[in-house]
């Protein structure tokens, strides 16, 4: 749209909109890609609620790059199934963890993957990143486009009930941890 001309309340739902695509180049093309049926506040409104945005992106892209869903799914595809499955464990995140939460969540997946090792080689498929708390630890992330698909991933296998659980045991032992003698019994 060559005459689209924004105002104050359009250029707010754009930057809006890049925030909800986590600032990712691709996602923002195919927002941008929406103007053309969409007002951009419709455009963040379901991107919000999580809803799909019609069409596909340009035709000249491959198949994977022409949604957002698509390229995450490519990318999850090109992992090997140990990888896969610590992805999908880590679904069960809301935000950050460390290396020992995401041990006592994932390990059951596969006993024999160093945990450690697998977020390493998710960080170098850019399906997680590393980020520092303020005392000197370390933490991980996901994009929230990328949680998105290991939730859903995780939501829809059979393990989803046992990682929630284990998800609330990892976090009653943090708690009981940083706040000694406040948790009352089961």
């Amino acid at each position: 749209r060559p005459d689209l001309a924004l105002g104050p309340d359009e250029l707010v739902a754009v930057e809006r909109t890049c925030r909800l695509v986590d600032g990712l180049p691709l996602a923002v093309e195919l927002c941008a890609a929406r103007v053309a049926v969409l007002p951009v506040e419709r455009i963040h409104e379901r991107l919000a609620k999580r809803l799909p945005l019609p069409g596909s992106g340009p035709r000249e892209l491959p198949a994977r790059q022409r949604t957002i869903e698509d390229t995450v799914a490519w990318s999850f595809e090109l992992l090997d199934p140990a990888l896969k499955h610590l992805f999908i464990g880590l679904g069960v995140f809301a935000g950050s963890f460390d290396i020992e939460q995401a041990e006592d969540v994932c390990v059951k997946f596969d006993p024999e993957l160093d945990v450690l090792d697998g977020l390493a080689r998710l960080v170098e498929h850019s399906l997680l990143m590393r980020v520092d708390d303020r005392v000197g630890g370390v933490r991980f992330d996901m994009l929230e486009t990328i949680r998105m698909d290991a939730r859903a991933r995780m939501e829809a296998s059979d393990e989803a009930e046992e990682l929630r659980a284990r998800h609330a045991r990892a976090y009653l032992r943090l708690a009981e941890r940083v706040f000694p003698g406040h948790a009352e019994p089961a």
